[in-house]
């Protein structure tokens, strides 16, 4: 099941294992990353839960298949949950609503202090070890604001509880939105009416290591299915 694109990576659910999966491209070091999502196994069939739908472009909720590499490369310790895989990804369909509802709930996790095993919103690319995964799936929160820096860079925060973190913001669409905002700023009622509706959980995913960091980011805000 598709989730959204990070970086290089596509982040998705597999409907069949009820986990998160983050696919990368046999291509990794080229450019033309494809959009992959959904059971990696080869060509995985239909589950009863999947209607079948035209070719269109990938979405939230759509699931798609692809087949495992045979060349994987070793396994990188800031992300043992990646997945080779190669070829030319296949639209099957797309999740009933009550099914991706269903995995949502399941795998969604309150947030933790240390998110994706780490403290802040950064860490040295030599001290990970490969005991945590690159991605989390979040339950809502009390409270997110998203906040330009000076450098125009876009920046979260999230709040729910006693627990308080700050991490980039690597959507796009979300970079997008709050730089046609005057004030640099949304929360709230804001942030909902820009995006368009009221957020059902949060996907966070560990970037590519810039300067010897690898950085936690708001990789989208979750409509509910």
């Amino acid at each position: 099941m598709f989730l959204a694109d990070v970086g290089n990576d596509v982040i998705g659910i597999d409907p069949y294992r009820h986990s998160m999966i983050r696919l990368r491209d046999d291509r990794y070091m080229n450019d033309n990353i494809a959009h992959i999502g959904g059971n990696t196994s080869q060509q995985a069939g239909m589950s009863p839960d999947v209607e079948t739908a035209p070719t269109q472009e990938e979405k939230s909720f759509d699931v798609l298949s692809a087949e495992c590499s045979t060349e994987t490369s070793a396994e990188d310790p800031a992300f043992p949950d990646a997945i080779t895989v190669t070829g030319t990804p296949q639209l099957h369909g797309f999740l009933a609503a009550r099914f991706a509802r269903m995995l949502l709930k399941e795998i969604a996790t309150p947030l933790p202090k240390n998110l994706l095993g780490f403290p802040g919103w950064s860490a040295p690319y030599w001290d990970f070890n490969g005991q945590h995964p690159s991605v989390a799936l979040i339950k809502k929160v009390d409270h997110i604001l998203l906040f330009l820096r000076d450098d125009g860079s876009s920046w979260a925060r999230l709040t729910s509880g006693t627990v308080d973190t700050i991490m980039p913001v690597s959507s796009r669409n979300l970079q997008r939105i709050l730089s046609m905002t005057k004030s640099g700023t949304l929360q709230a009622k804001e942030l909902e009416e820009a995006i368009g509706f009221r957020p059902y959980c949060l996907l966070v995913a560990l970037d590519a290591p810039h300067d010897g960091h690898c950085y936690k980011t708001l990789a989208m805000l979750i409509p509910r299915p």
